[in-house]
C-alpha cells in the first residue's frame, strides 16, 4: 500500500518543520506550491531529507481561490497510482489513537491496512500555547507533547483521508465529499481520528497568518463565502481568543 499527502502551501516556512516531521511515514508529499510565496518555504523543504517530496507550482489568477485548489487536489486523487491520499492544509496534523499500544500514532499505513475504509473523517481542533508552554514548540518532538490545551467545543470534522481512483472528490473547504458527482451526506458526528489545527502556534503567528490570507482572498471566494474564517477577526478579537481558558487535551 502507498499513501500520499496533498497540501497547498503559501509562506509556510514556520509550520513546515512540524508538518514534515508529522507526515514522515507516508510514501510521498505533494506540495501545491503557490508561486506568490515570499518566504523560504522551498529552502525548508529542501533541507528535510526524511520525506519524499513533489512540488507542483501554480499561479492564482485573482488571489486565493478554493475552487481552483480543490480541483487540482481532486485530479490528483483520481489519477494517482497511490492507494490513498491524505488531504490536509499545512496547519493540520492528523493522527489516531493506537488502542493496542495505548498511545497516539501517526503510522497511517498501519491504520489503513487494518481498517480499509473508502475515506476517514478527522475531528480537528485548534490548540493554543498555555502557561509554561513555549511560544515556538520543539519541531523534533510530537506536537501533542508541547501543545496540551485546545478548543474542544469547536471541532471541524473533515474527510481527510480518501481512497484514490474510486470516484471520490472533495468540495470547496474539504468538509464534504462527493462520489461520482453526488455529495455524501453526513449522518452524525462520528469520526475516525483526531487532528490538531496549528494555525495558532503563538499569538503573533496567528495574527500574521490570518491577515496575510485575508488580504489575498479572491473575489470568487468572497462571492461564495469560502474561507470565511479569515473574515471574522480583528486584532483585538484574536488577542481575546488567546486569553480564553481551554480544555486539557491529554
Amino acid at each position: 500500500m502507498k499513501v500520499q499527502v496533498i497540501t497547498p502551501i503559501y509562506n509556510e516556512s514556520e509550520l513546515l518543520p512540524y508538518f514534515l516531521r508529522h507526515y514522515r511515514y507516508v510514501d510521498n508529499i505533494i506540495f501545491l506550491y503557490d508561486n506568490d510565496t515570499t518566504d523560504n518555504t522551498l529552502k525548508v523543504i529542501s533541507k528535510h531529507k526524511k520525506c519524499n517530496v513533489s512540488i507542483l507550482p501554480f499561479d492564482f489568477k485573482d488571489g486565493l481561490d478554493d475552487t481552483f485548489l480543490v480541483n487540482i487536489s481532486n485530479r490528483i486523487i483520481n489519477e494517482s497510482a497511490f492507494d490513498y491520499s491524505i488531504c490536509v492544509d499545512a496547519d493540520e496534523l492528523i493522527f489516531f489513537e493506537d488502542y493496542c499500544k495505548g498511545k497516539l500514532s501517526i503510522r497511517f499505513k498501519d491504520f489503513i491496512n487494518e481498517t480499509k475504509q473508502d475515506y476517514y473523517d478527522a475531528a480537528i481542533f485548534s490548540v493554543y500555547p498555555h502557561g509554561t508552554e513555549k511560544p515556538v514548540p520543539d519541531s523534533n518532538k510530537p506536537i501533542w507533547e508541547s501543545r496540551k490545551f485546545g478548543h474542544l467545543d469547536n471541532l471541524h470534522i473533515k474527510p481527510c483521508i480518501v481512497k484514490n481512483g474510486i470516484g471520490l472528490s472533495h468540495i470547496e473547504g474539504k468538509h464534504l465529499l462527493k462520489k461520482n458527482g453526488k455529495i455524501i451526506p453526513k449522518t452524525n458526528d462520528d469520526y475516525d481520528m483526531l487532528g490538531i489545527h496549528l494555525n495558532n502556534l503563538n499569538l503573533e503567528f496567528a495574527k500574521k497568518r490570518r491577515f496575510e490570507r485575508f488580504n489575498r482572498i479572491s473575489q470568487h471566494n468572497r462571492d461564495n463565502n469560502f474561507g470565511n474564517q479569515y473574515y471574522q477577526y480583528d486584532e483585538k478579537e484574536i488577542e481575546l481568543e488567546f486569553e480564553k481558558k481551554y480544555d486539557k487535551l491529554w
